[in-house]
């Protein structure tokens, strides 16, 4: 008797078992509330109501936003490799062109015994100016340079920009130029003989009342190893002898042009 009472005692009544929990049903309720009032309003105003991008994420399971996550880290290291990739091949490219543009010919004016030997300059009674002279050229290369030739021109000009623009103009002229010759590497006294002209018509003036500048502006051209087109420029202007300033003059028809010497302003390898 005593036992069947405390077996009784012992279960639960219905006051001591777990009641639910009221605020969770509420905020379920508060969502569901929310998302009819969304919808009702959506369709007041004629548009679909379309939960956020934060929402849709909470409604998915966590096994799928697992998978979501690492696809996207895959995707990511993925394009991080391609990247890279890339900039290597780039590197390894650009590592590749200098060793072979290092062990093909080089041809440049050559410092040794007077890089441009050049007379004085002439006037004529018609008023064209007149320059003759050589270029002494060199191959600081390692492989012989073949069709190798020579463009100079004088050049009377105001302005700097002519040296750019007659650059210029002796390049689109390589390719009608004839076969040259083949300068193998180390010490040369090859000279390319340099004879130019000027007619008046052809002086570049800003005013009238100022001098001329005289430049030498050429381009050595020739192919290297693997037949590839190269080419260098030079461009001297005329100056006074232990000065940087530059000789100005009046091509006045048979007037002497002041004595100077030609120093060198520009020229690129290529």
């Amino acid at each position: 008797m005593e036992h069947n009472e405390r077996r009784h005692n012992q279960q639960d009544t219905p006051d001591d078992l777990p009641l639910p929990n009221p605020s969770l049903h509420e905020t379920d309720s508060h969502k569901e509330d929310q998302e009819k009032e969304a919808d009702a309003q959506a369709n007041k105003t004629g548009q679909k109501y379309r939960p956020s991008l934060y929402q849709r994420w909470k409604k998915i399971s966590l096994n799928n936003q697992l998978i979501v996550v690492f696809t996207l880290v895959i995707a990511l290291s993925t394009f991080g490799y391609a990247i890279l990739a890339a900039w290597q091949l780039r590197v390894m490219s650009g590592q590749l062109e200098q060793m072979r543009l290092g062990s093909r010919a080089w041809v440049g004016l050559n410092d040794e015994g007077g890089t441009l030997r050049v007379g004085p300059l002439t006037i004529n009674e018609q008023g064209t100016t007149l320059i003759e002279g050589s270029v002494n050229v060199r191959n600081f290369g390692d492989y012989p340079a073949q069709d190798v030739y020579v463009l100079g021109r004088l050049v009377l000009s105001q302005k700097w920009a002519s040296i750019e623009e007659t650059e210029r103009e002796i390049l689109r002229r390589a390719a009608d130029h004839p076969r040259g010759i083949v300068v193998f590497p180390g010490p040369s006294r090859l000279n390319f003989p340099l004879v130019s002209m000027v007619e008046p018509s052809q002086m570049i003036w800003v005013r009238r009342d100022d001098g001329l500048w005289a430049f030498i502006v050429g381009c050595i051209f020739y192919r290297d190893q693997s037949g590839g087109q190269q080419h260098t420029t030079f461009a001297y202007q005329y100056q006074r002898r232990g000065s940087t300033l530059a000789v100005t003059f009046k091509p006045v028809p048979s007037a002497e042009v002041p004595a100077g010497v030609w120093v060198q302003c520009g020229g690129s390898v290529e």
